[in-house]
């Protein structure tokens, strides 16, 4: 009789891989425990994930009622294996209770490959919507996520909050236009939903603005108002303001509010100066403190102080006109009178002109003093101011480029550098921008230029100058982009943020 099992024809270590095997089967057959998923846990949080894959094996094993804290228990991994494990979750009928859990889990990952999952599940299953995925798109707020939120107010699965109108205006998704509208239009959170409508930039989003800016009923008629320091059309915008300034007492304070936004302008300051000269009502006057000091990037108080001054200066001048020339009639009337007594006495007559010439004052006619319109931006070269501007662009730059910041930033600060030792067309226009936004003579403004982007309010210089030489749209961003060899698009960027004062 053949024999069946030899050891010398089976080595030991073979024998000892089937019972391995056989063991492992066992496991895997065997039902997942909750002291199997706290040890795995603990394992996970110590970053040995390798427990998560034995569990994930034995995802059919796992009791109906331990199913939630199993799937809490796979999200403990921060590879992306485990990203991958809870992706195959998903798609296990078995776990179809489980996918919202599992939704939940993916979308806190840092990944976008998890993102963009959790937003294609959601768009085709609007069911799995909720709290929590709402919640987590709005902290993610990028773009994908805002229209994942759009079409889920639209499905009906949520309703309109404040915080996705703000990330609609962020990501200025243009799609939202029209719900934005007419929410704002039924008067709800108008403060919020005009604002986020400017930042659409679009003519629609403008002609709106201009619209209900004009409607005297309108629940968000300031609000719009606010908002027309964005408006697409600013000649239109700054001519309506003027009017509402000098025709429509109520709205003054809104007016003086976009006017403050929108940058030095001389006609405009004039107006605002004219209005807080005239106005008895003094919120009226503090809001156009506040204007003016905006316009020239001053402190308000200081302001305030020279306001005074200015008062102060002009009524002593008229003091002085005043009794100037009541000094005169009376010394008229005295040098008739003694004219009168002279004739009677003509030895008296050469020593009453000898006399009168000696007392006689050349009067220097005083003028008001006008308050002048200073630089439009302080200069602050201090290293404090410096940082500050820094980190003010640096967040600014994030959000408008994405990758592409740093290169965009290099650029312009490289560009000023050149400019402040360059004799071109190009070179003359920058340096001009900066004797007008620092009131600073030619000279001056070429040492500043050598200090790039370190000195604050630099790109702020350039880029009102550049709006104010050029009115049309499409100039100024051609301007832009050849000033300093950035893309058209980051051109306009620059410009829309800087309209909203968000640069």
């Amino acid at each position: 009789m053949r024999r069946i099992f030899s050891i010398s024809k089976y080595p030991f270590k073979y024998l000892l891989m089937a019972v391995v095997l056989l063991l492992t089967m066992t496991r895997c057959a065997s039902t997942v425990s909750r002291s199997e998923l706290d040890t795995a846990q603990s394992l996970a949080e110590s970053g040995q994930e390798q427990a998560l894959q034995e569990l994930f094996e034995r995802r059919q094993n796992v009791p109906e009622k331990d199913k939630e804290r199993y799937v809490e228990v796979i999200g403990e991994g921060k590879s992306d294996q485990s990203s991958v494990m809870l992706r195959e979750l998903y798609r296990d009928p078995g776990y179809e209770t489980q996918r919202p859990a599992i939704l939940k889990e993916l979308i806190e990952r840092p990944g976008e490959t998890d993102a963009q999952f959790v937003r294609k599940s959601v768009t085709a299953n609007p069911e799995l919507f909720g709290p929590e995925l709402e919640a987590a798109l709005l902290r993610r707020a990028d773009r994908p996520s805002a229209e994942t939120l759009l079409s889920m107010v639209e499905a009906g699965r949520t309703t309109l909050k404040p915080e996705s109108i703000r990330l609609f205006g962020e990501t200025s998704l243009q799609q939202a236009l029209p719900l934005l509208i007419k929410h704002c239009d039924a008067g709800n959170d108008t403060g919020i939903t005009m604002q986020s409508i400017a930042r659409m930039s679009t003519p629609d989003s403008g002609q709106y603005i201009m619209a209900t800016a004009q409607k005297g009923d309108h629940p968000a008629r300031l609000d719009a108002i606010r908002q027309l320091a964005a408006a697409p059309d600013q000649d239109e915008a700054r001519a309506l303001l003027h009017s509402l300034i000098e025709h429509n007492p109520d709205t003054h304070v809104a007016a003086l509010e976009a006017l403050g936004g929108m940058g030095f302008n001389e006609e405009s300051y004039d107006i605002v100066t004219a209005l807080y000269h005239q106005s008895d009502d003094e919120t009226t006057r503090q809001a156009a403190i506040q204007t003016m000091a905006a316009m020239r990037q001053i402190d308000p108080e200081a302001l305030a102080a020279e306001l005074n001054r200015g008062k102060t200066e002009v009524e002593e001048s008229e003091e002085t006109e005043e009794s100037t020339e009541e000094k005169i009639v009376k010394r008229v009337d005295r040098d008739q009178r003694s004219l009168k007594d002279a004739y009677r006495d003509p030895r008296r007559l050469t020593d009453i002109v000898k006399d009168n010439n000696r007392q006689k004052q050349v009067v220097k006619e005083e003028k008001p003093v006008a308050i002048k319109k200073k630089a439009l931006y302080r200069l602050d070269e201090s290293a404090a101011a410096s940082r500050r501007y820094a980190a003010r662009l640096d967040r600014s730059f994030q959000r408008l480029f994405g990758k592409d910041a740093g290169d965009v930033r290099l650029k312009i600060h490289n560009g000023l550098l050149t400019y402040a030792g360059s004799n071109s067309n190009n070179a003359a226009f920058i340096q001009r921008s900066y004797q007008k936004g620092f009131g600073v003579e030619a000279d001056r403004s070429k040492e500043l230029l050598k200090q790039g982007l370190r000195l604050q309010h630099s790109l702020d210089a350039v880029i009102t100058n550049i709006t104010r030489e050029y009115a049309r749209r499409d100039l100024q961003v051609y301007a832009l982009s050849s000033f300093f060899a950035i893309k058209r698009k980051q051109a306009e960027a620059l410009l829309d943020a800087h309209r909203r004062r968000a640069l």
